[in-house]
Order: structure tokens, then sequence, then C-alpha cells
């Protein structure tokens, strides 16, 4: 008997770029900088419609001095990169120490193509040495919201190391999946492995690249809904593009792509057990 496929909505396509950069330690250099790479990249590829920046990515990674240079949403850094949006017609995600409310948080926003604020997600699960330097853990675990008609989850980092983070994100079926970094290594890719197989969607990392207080390494990657890495970079500072499609699936399609998923995840996870047990320790 043969199984008639469910009618379903076409695809929906974006246009994306995601950035590992050096980052200055002068904030008004960096959105310059940031500014540049938006114009560029819209110039050599007049269809995009999203370029992603990294954590915290207006000045250096050092959660004590993050603090001192928090700002509100809007503020300096949101208002001259909503205006570069604007011109340039793209969304444009970045992470920044936010002040709101007499608190500091480590946040990432999304504006839109017109150059308003669309979203802003405030990092859940702080590292030790960001909660010792003030920062507020943020109120939602993942923040949802919508880029033209894809149904997008935001996390910063290690966000998407939490268990009650990771059950979320997946619950949520996303589309796609904004991922910031502020990350020196991933060996062997294990974590854009593991996270490609997890999820039902397009993930797309940034990162940030060169000597500060430590050396970043700039690994990002973008994976795709089959769990595949589709593009990667790394020691190098990079932009990577990519056509992406989301597409609505059958019940019966989503169950059998659960029933891969998971089998290609327990493999994984069993090849790399060691690893694993170091990076949830």
């Amino acid at each position: 008997m043969r199984v008639k496929e469910i009618a379903r909505r076409g695809p929906r396509r974006m246009q994306v770029a995601t950035t590992a950069m050096c980052v200055e330690e002068d904030r008004s250099k960096t959105l310059e900088k940031m500014e540049s790479i938006i114009a560029k990249t819209k110039m050599e590829y007049p269809g995009l419609n999203l370029v992603q920046f990294g954590e915290a990515i207006t000045g250096w990674y050092i959660p004590r001095r993050m603090i001192e240079r928090a700002e509100p949403i809007p503020g300096p850094s949101s208002l001259r990169l909503a205006e570069a949006a604007r011109r340039n017609g793209v969304f444009v995600s970045f992470g920044l120490p936010e002040r709101r409310d007499g608190k500091c948080f480590n946040s990432q926003v999304l504006i839109d193509d017109q150059g308003e604020i669309r979203a802003v997600h405030r990092k859940w699960n702080l590292k030790k040495a960001e909660k010792e330097a003030g920062f507020s853990q943020g109120p939602d675990m993942v923040t949802r919201t919508e880029i033209l008609g894809f149904k997008t989850g935001m996390l910063i980092c290690a966000d998407a190391s939490h268990p009650e983070v990771m059950r979320e994100a997946r619950k949520e079926r996303f589309d796609l999946l904004l991922f910031s970094l502020a990350d020196d290594e991933d060996p062997d890719w294990l974590v854009a492995r593991l996270m490609a197989k997890l999820y039902r969607s397009w993930i797309i990392s940034a990162n940030r690249f060169g000597a500060e207080a430590c050396f970043w390494n700039g690994h990002l990657v973008i994976s795709d809904p089959e769990g595949r890495i589709v593009q990667k970079s790394v020691m190098r500072e990079s932009v990577l593009r990519q056509t992406i499609e989301a597409r609505g699936r059958s019940t019966l399609g989503n169950a059998f792509l659960e029933l891969r998923k998971l089998s290609g995840l327990a493999m994984l996870a069993a090849r790399n057990i060691k690893a694993i047990r170091n990076l949830l320790s």
C-alpha cells in the first residue's frame, strides 16, 4: 500500500550570514567594524536577510569589565546597529552586556530589517565568572521570536549545555536557532555535532576570534535540520553564508526524522562518552 504524502506549505527560504570576528577593546571601533561587515556582506549577497554576531561582541569578553560597559537597550550600541540594519535591509543579531532595572544581563539582541528591536534574549545559564562579576540570570531559558516566517529560538553559549534548556528548545521545534558564543574550543566539533543531531532546526552559531584576555579560536558552524554540519570554520576571522529552508513536514515524516535523529545521537554519544562526561562535569 502506498502512503500518500500529507499536503504541506511550500518551502520558506532565507539567506543568513554568521561571523567570527576579531573584537576591539574599544566599543566604538568594534561597532564600526560590525557596520562594515553588515554593509560588505549585503553588497556581496544582495538577497541577504540576516547577519549574526557573537556573545557580548561589543568588547572583549572579560566579565568584570563587561559589567562596566553595560548599557541599556535601546542604547548606544543597539541604536547604532539598528540604523545599519535599516540602511542595509537586514535583520541583525548581536550580543552585549545590558543594564536594566538596576541589574546587568548578558544579552543578545535581534533587530529587524526596519531597524526595530524584535527580541532580546538574556542569558539564563550563567558561567561562574559571570555570576561573580555581578550578572543576573535572564528570565527565559530560550527566547522565542520570528524571522520572515521562520519560528526562531535564541540561546547564548552555556544556555545550550543545561538539560532543561535542551528539553525546552527541542520541544519547541524551531525552524531556526540563533546560537551566540564566546567559546575558545570545540574539540572534534563534538558540541556542534551533538546539537545538530539533537534539534530539528537550522542552527547558526556566531563567535569571536583572536587574542583578548585569552585566545579565541573562532569556531563556528551552520547545521541543518537533518543533523548535518553544512559549513564550519575555525582558527580564522570569517563570515559564513547559507541559504536555509523551512518546510512543513507531515506527522509521519516527523516520526521518521525523529527516529533517525535519536539513532544518530545515540551512536555519536557512544563514540564520545568520555568527552561528553568531561563536558558535563
